[in-house]
């Protein structure tokens, strides 16, 4: 899920509230102070995939359309989808890593 970064935590609560019935992965900006993360992310178990560097987008062919302007990452609420997607894109060479909240 992919929603718009100008009002994510509408999105990042429902997510966390959907996350309890399957699994969601959610791509938005990086930012960990703010409220919204503090409460559907950090506060409800999410783990975060970083990848180094800024999203890369391609198009359906491959042509390179530029990177993205924002620090962003991927929100899970799963331990095993997160390892999943850190996993996969090592396998496309972009190094990621998984981090969670220690309480």
């Amino acid at each position: 899920m992919n929603p718009p970064f100008a009002n994510v935590k509408p999105w990042l609560a429902r997510c966390s509230h959907e996350a309890k019935r399957r699994p969601v992965v959610a791509m938005v900006p990086m930012r960990p102070e703010t409220r919204a993360w503090w409460s559907h992310v950090w506060g409800a178990g999410g783990y975060v995939v970083v990848q180094r560097g800024r999203v890369r987008f391609v198009g359906t062919t491959g042509e390179r359309h530029g990177n993205g302007m924002l620090t962003t990452c991927f929100v899970t609420w799963h331990g095993l989808s997160a390892t999943m997607l850190a996993e996969a894109l090592r396998r496309e060479s972009i190094e990621a890593v998984v981090v969670r909240r220690v309480s």
